[in-house]
């Protein structure tokens, strides 16, 4: 306790001199650092200059790195006087200091008086224009003993991808499907000479953190700082991209997660600018990115502070080029369930369609459902993806869509929001259980698959009205698969479904289905493994953390894990995805997305219309 009362007594004397001249908020103030030459080991020395945003002589880089840990400091000479800083910054100003000349450089830990809240609020909301404006961005990944074999590492997948894909001209068409779905060959797994290395490379913190992500998006040019080495930011997204696609079934987790990471940056946002072009265009406007789309790609990334899964990537959402809008306006003192609802709110009115908002909702009970500190239709945007208990996106409806309502989401007094949609039907029966991504790990997983698919079937055939006799294996096809009816389905023979080979398979074998490997010869036996193995890759994707469940008319489909009897599948006006809502009183609560075998949003639609039941307002709490 002592060492943490003298740091913090430090850092507030620090911020509380003169050091730090007040900026000029209105005129787009900012603190670029000049970093005296001299040796690595040399002390570092720095001066502080006030530079307007977008005047000429406002030349300077900007790092990106780790903050780490804030107690660990160092004392570097700043104006003048002893100054400390995270021992973090201290390390990426001595690798980025030149040894013959002066240089311009811009780092948040010092060039922010972060103990200056407004300042810091200030600061953070035209961070689009700080990276933007930058001649570049260097990356600060840390020192290593290491770092010869790592580069060499990315150096020889780089030469593999460039020969295989004519100089990387053809590298999106080789690694993403037509849909964007990333195209695996893991036949061709090799792994690379230094291994250790590798791993130790991608386990670099910078790769999992949140505000980093969008300074290197929004920079003009990036150059990643590996100990005394250094290589560009386009390079690591190219040889993470491909490594990912070849080898990506047998890497360890954390690398996997790292490797997504980049291979997500490069698709959305590094490959469709050239960066290869030196010329230096401003990128204070990389894309045109709705706020759903942020809040989502920042999702899975690592922050202390809550709150900057909104404003950590304000610089990336088109809404804030001319200026932040007052619900996403940086404060950080408001609480977290507030900052998340605006942005939220602020997504809904935006978007195109509700649904890529509402596909990110899921609830692992009934009393997370009710929870009154929390909104229902409110994602955890600051939460990462959680493998063992959310499911996996469901696949959108290619219909057309109804003209756009330019009402379709209203915001109420009480904070809540109204949403526009059509009900097709309620729930009747579902599974007792759900899909649980354990069992695809457990030895006894396949009698654990097979009581919930034969569970499947009986609630299929116990329904009311049901469409699918006698033939219910075909629909359970298009249920569990997520796929759309084809037009002889209720033709074929049983013999045909897919759902009763791959049941006849489990009980048979008492097993899982084998991954194929397509370098061993083909037998029967690798033919009936191959085919199991699909459709319970493609059963998994769809299902896991979900039930299935039947309507009163007879529909069936998969929805969230706390589906119940009586709850509505409804429409929301020019959604692509059906949702699962459950009623209190005169209000709602999302359950969570759903699909429905057969049934588009636009059908569901017409379905209601035709049976006199318009749309209607539906208040979600």
């Amino acid at each position: 306790m002592d060492s943490l009362r003298n740091f913090l007594e430090r850092f507030r004397k620090n911020h509380t001199e003169t050091i730090y001249r007040p900026l000029k908020s209105r005129a787009k103030q900012i603190r670029v650092l000049e970093v005296y030459a001299g040796q690595y080991s040399d002390p570092l020395r720095c001066k502080t200059h006030h530079r307007r945003l977008g005047e000429p002589e406002t030349k300077y880089e900007t790092i990106s790195y780790c903050w780490g840990d804030a107690t660990q400091r160092h004392t570097i000479e700043l104006d003048g006087h002893a100054f400390d800083v995270p021992m973090s910054s201290y390390m990426a100003l001595k690798r980025m200091r030149l040894e013959d000349s002066n240089r311009m450089l811009w780092i948040d830990a010092v060039c922010i008086n972060q103990a200056n809240r407004d300042e810091r609020q200030q600061q953070v909301a035209i961070m689009n224009k700080v990276y933007g404006q930058s001649q570049g961005n260097l990356i600060y990944l840390g020192e290593s003993d290491s770092a010869p074999e790592a580069l060499e590492c990315i150096h020889n997948v780089l030469e593999e991808a460039a020969r295989e894909t004519n100089n990387f001209e053809d590298l999106r068409s080789s690694v993403l499907e037509e849909n964007g779905q990333c195209r695996y060959e893991f036949s061709s797994h090799t792994p690379p000479q230094h291994e250790n290395a590798w791993n130790r490379f991608w386990s670099v913190p910078w790769f999992r953190r949140l505000w980093v992500r969008q300074e290197a998006i929004l920079a003009p040019r990036n150059c990643c700082f590996y100990g005394e080495l250094s290589i560009s930011l386009l390079d690591v997204c190219r040889a993470a991209v491909w490594f990912n696609c070849r080898n990506g079934s047998s890497i360890p987790v954390e690398v996997w997660n790292a490797l997504i990471g980049m291979m997500r940056m490069w698709v959305e946002f590094i490959d469709p600018i050239d960066l290869m072009a030196e010329i230096h265009v401003s990128r204070e406007r990389p894309r045109d990115m709705y706020v759903g789309d942020a809040l989502s790609f920042a999702r899975d990334l690592e922050s202390e502070e809550p709150r900057d899964h909104v404003y950590g990537v304000l610089g990336m959402m088109s809404c804030t080029w001319n200026g932040v809008p007052a619900d996403l306006r940086p404060d950080y003192a408001k609480p977290i369930e507030a900052v998340l609802r605006d942005a939220t709110r602020y997504a809904l009115q935006e978007a195109r369609h509700v649904d890529r908002i509402f596909a990110e909702v899921w609830h692992r009970t009934t009393q997370e459902l009710e929870d009154s500190s929390w909104r229902s239709w409110l994602p955890h945007w600051d939460l990462g993806f959680d493998a063992e208990a959310e499911p996996l996106y469901l696949p959108r409806s290619e219909a057309p869509e109804p003209p756009r309502s330019e009402a379709e989401v209203q915001s109420t007094r009480r904070g809540n929001i109204r949403v526009l949609g059509c009900c097709l039907d309620q729930v009747a029966l579902r599974t007792s259980g759900w899909i649980n991504p354990q069992w695809f790990v457990e030895l006894k997983g396949y009698q654990y698959i097979l009581d919930w698919l034969r569970d499947v079937h009986n609630v299929a055939v116990a329904t009311k009205g049901a469409r699918y006799v006698p033939t219910p294996g075909l629909v359970l096809d298009g249920a569990l698969l997520c796929t759309q009816p084809s037009e002889d389905e209720g033709e074929q023979g049983e013999s045909d479904s897919r759902f009763d080979q791959f049941c006849n398979f489990l009980a048979h074998n008492r097993r899982l289905p084998h991954r194929p490997r397509s370098e061993q010869p083909d037998t029967d036996d690798d033919d009936e493994d191959t085919l199991a193995y699909m459709y319970q890759d493609s059963m998994y994707k769809y299902c896991r953390n979900r039930r299935f469940f039947s309507t009163a008319r007879g529909w069936v489909g998969v929805g969230a894990r706390i589906t119940e009897k009586g709850d509505q599948i409804v429409a929301f006006n020019a959604s692509r995805q059906l949702f699962v809502l459950r009623q209190y009183g005169e209000q709602y609560r999302l359950v969570g997305e759903c699909y429905i075998h057969g049934v588009t949003p636009r059908q569901a639609c017409e379905m209601s219309e035709s049976r006199g039941q318009g749309p209607k307002w539906y208040e979600l709490i």
